[in-house]
């Protein structure tokens, strides 16, 4: 009952804020963040101790002002008993009905194809849905998609694309959901394009950290917003200082937990953010324009100068999934699965990778377009091993 009742709360709270002038935004976050660390504070004592070693008074924090003065963290303030996730299931819930309602779904039922059930139902997102596990035999999940009407698909990337491509090799007549989610990890330009041409619906980008503090999700007009209701989410340097250009790394503060164990957290996430957008949707929530799911690892170029690996939206766009493998400098094998199959041959690939590093790299390129080559984990994989 009071999780019901927090879920109800949080529904009107969210549905406020995203309509908000940014001046209120920050005053609203501002307080919440005060309020974290100066009420909620007292309930964990090894976080008052790491506050107190670097010299601030936790009982007098200013806020956003002063954020900058605790140090960004990938590991959390908590004894071994306790759970960092113990309250978030009914933000995470209150969040994702706010995200289906930017697209016209919020009483749609939600169906998960996902091969951790139980991860997800402890998330908070699991509420008034279907889970379908997975890895299973995709003519059985198409045949479970028939059976149901008027609901939101969730999955993997990966995972609705090897869908995508079962449907379109055994010419099977596709399951009409109302909307797609991609759930977490990187989504390819023509892993996009070969959904939208599969299911022929719109398609959701919602991704959230490990510890579900941050969570990023695009509205109707495919910008990114970060969620700010439920985290101080910051993107900053190598240096810890707020990016004003360029790429960056997100780093989340969550606000809906009773006993704060995260403070400036470490998501690895990257994100470009954008400054000056102002979104046609209406929303007031910042806005990103790029992001990569996981940092990025690197190649090396012959001459061993590093090679940044490119983000899954800036590959070519008729590439759905890659797989890159180094073994040593100067020589990458990248194998690649295709939306259009026979459109472009391997000569065309390794000249817009030569393009994108313009670098000295010697690129052995293959075209593999078995649905097995994916997997489920995500669209650009790699081994990287460069002695």
């Amino acid at each position: 009952m009071f999780d019901h009742f927090r879920y109800r709360t949080l529904l009107d709270t969210f549905e406020r804020t995203e309509k908000m002038m940014r001046l209120d935004v920050y005053n609203y976050l501002n307080k919440q963040l005060r309020h974290l660390i100066q009420t909620k504070s007292k309930k964990n004592r090894k976080l008052i101790d790491m506050l107190t070693a670097n010299k601030i008074k936790w009982h007098k924090f200013r806020g956003l002002e002063e954020i900058e003065a605790i140090p960004i963290s990938k590991t959390q303030y908590a004894d071994s008993t306790h759970n960092p996730l113990k309250y978030r299931k009914p933000v995470m819930a209150a969040a994702l009905q706010r995200v289906l309602s930017w697209h016209r779904c919020s009483e749609k039922k939600i169906i998960w194809i996902t091969p951790n059930r139980t991860k997800i139902q402890e998330s908070g997102f699991t509420r008034n849905c279907k889970v379908i596990p997975y890895p299973q035999d995709f003519d059985t999940i198409i045949k479970i998609l028939h059976r149901n009407s008027k609901y939101v698909l969730v999955a993997r990337p990966a995972i609705l694309a090897q869908l995508a491509f079962h449907i379109n090799k055994y010419k099977i007549a596709p399951p009409k959901p109302s909307l797609l989610i991609a759930f977490n990890h990187d989504i390819t330009i023509g892993a996009e394009t070969l959904l939208k041409k599969t299911f022929n619906v719109p398609i959701v980008r919602l991704l959230t950290d490990t510890h579900y503090g941050s969570l990023i999700a695009t509205c109707q007009y495919d910008y990114y917003h970060l969620f700010e209701p439920i985290a101080i989410q910051e993107v900053v340097n190598e240096r810890g200082l707020p990016v004003t250009s360029g790429r960056g790394t997100l780093v989340s503060t969550p606000l809906h937990t009773s006993k704060p164990t995260l403070l400036r957290f470490d998501t690895e996430i990257e994100v470009i953010p954008n400054q000056n957008a102002v979104c046609p949707c209406g929303l007031s929530y910042r806005t990103i324009d790029n992001l990569s799911y996981v940092s990025r690892p690197t190649l090396k170029s012959v001459d061993n100068q590093d090679l940044l690996i490119p983000l899954p939206e800036e590959l070519h766009p008729n590439i759905v999934g890659v797989n890159y493998e180094q073994s040593y400098a100067g020589e990458v094998l990248i194998t690649v699965k295709e939306n259009e199959i026979g459109s472009l041959n391997p000569n065309d690939y390794k000249e817009w990778f030569h393009n994108y590093w313009k670098l000295d790299i010697r690129i052995i390129l293959l075209i593999d377009n078995r649905s097995t080559f994916l997997g489920d984990r995500g669209l650009s994989n790699y081994q990287i091993k460069t002695t």
